[in-house]
C-alpha cells in the first residue's frame, strides 16, 4: 500500500496485488487493486487471521510471518470464552493482525498438510480458519437452531409462552436468564396479528468439542397490525451457543451480531 504525494501534500492512497505471473527475473509483476483520494473517506480496517498451528498465510502474494503475529489475548469473542468455561476446546493455533486494510482482504491460508482452507468465521474483522464444522453437521443442527430462535421470536410477541421458548434453553444459563428477564415487559409491550418468518439461515459454524457448538443466525421477520406503526420487517442476527445435554442441544449463550 502506497501514499501518493503532490509536493507535501498526500492526495491519494493505493493498494496493490500480484497478477499472478512473475517477469524474467522471477519478481512478482503487479497490478492496481484499490485507490482512495484524499478528497473521499477512506475506510480503513484491522483484521485478524487465526489459523491452526504451522498455517500458512498468504496475504496479496505475500506470506505473513512473525512481525505480524499477535498475543490471543487480544481477541475478543466472548461466545468463545463462554464455550471454555464449559469446558469447550479451541485450537490454539496462530493468530496474525494487519493494520490499516483498505477494502476486502484476500487470503490463501493453507495447513501444516498442505490443504487448502476455507474460513469459518468471516466477520467483524476476524478471519478464523481452525474450527469449520462440515456441512452434513451443520444440517443436522440447522433445524434445532431454526426451532430455539423461531420460540424465541413468538415469544417476544406474545405468540408463544415462556415455557415453550424455555423447552429450548439450557436451565440456570445466561441464555435462559436473557428471555426469562424480559418476560414482564412482553406481557405490556406490542402484540401484532401476525408475525411471519420470511427467511432464515445458518452459518459460520464451529464446534468446541463434541457437546458444544456456536453459529451464526440471520433471520427477517414481517409482523402486521392494522393501522400500527410498528408493523414492517425486522431482521435478528445473533451469535450463539448451543450445549448438547442427555442428548439434545439448548441455546447456553447469545449476543448480537453487529
Amino acid at each position: 500500500m502506497y501514499d501518493i504525494y503532490s509536493g507535501n501534500t498526500r492526495v491519494a492512497v493505493i493498494s496493490l496485488k500480484p497478477e499472478g505471473k512473475n517477469d524474467e527475473f522471477g519478481f512478482h509483476k503487479w497490478q492496481l487493486k484499490q485507490m482512495a483520494f484524499d478528497t473521499d473517506i477512506i475506510d480503513y480496517c484491522d483484521v485478524t487471521v487465526k489459523v491452526p498451528g504451522g498455517a500458512i498465510v498468504i496475504y496479496e502474494g505475500i506470506a505473513l510471518g512473525a512481525e505480524n503475529l499477535c498475543p490471543k489475548e487480544d481477541i475478543k469473542d466472548p461466545v468463545l470464552d463462554k464455550a471454555l468455561l464449559l469446558g469447550g476446546t479451541a485450537d490454539s493455533g496462530d493468530i496474525y493482525k494487519l493494520e490499516g486494510i483498505i477494502g476486502e482482504p484476500e487470503f490463501t491460508v493453507t495447513d501444516a498438510g498442505g490443504n487448502v482452507l476455507e474460513p469459518s468465521v468471516s466477520e467483524g474483522g476476524l478471519y478464523d480458519y481452525t474450527a469449520r464444522l462440515n456441512e452434513a453437521f451443520r444440517m443436522e443442527i440447522e433445524q434445532r437452531v431454526f426451532d430455539t430462535v423461531d420460540a424465541y421470536i413468538y415469544n417476544i410477541y406474545n405468540k408463544k409462552s415462556f415455557a415453550e421458548a424455555a423447552a429450548y434453553l439450557e436451565p440456570g444459563s445466561d441464555a435462559y436468564a436473557v428471555v426469562a428477564d424480559v418476560q414482564a415487559s412482553i406481557i405490556w409491550g406490542w402484540t401484532p396479528d401476525t408475525v411471519d418468518i420470511l427467511e432464515q439461515r445458518v452459518s459460520d459454524c464451529v464446534r468446541y468439542g463434541d457437546d458444544l457448538f456456536a453459529c451464526s443466525y440471520y433471520g427477517k421477520i414481517y409482523k402486521y397490525e392494522e393501522g400500527a406503526m410498528e408493523s414492517g420487517e425486522e431482521t435478528f442476527n445473533y451469535r450463539m451457543l448451543f450445549h448438547r445435554i442427555d442428548g439434545q442441544w439448548y441455546l447456553n449463550y447469545f449476543v448480537l451480531r453487529q
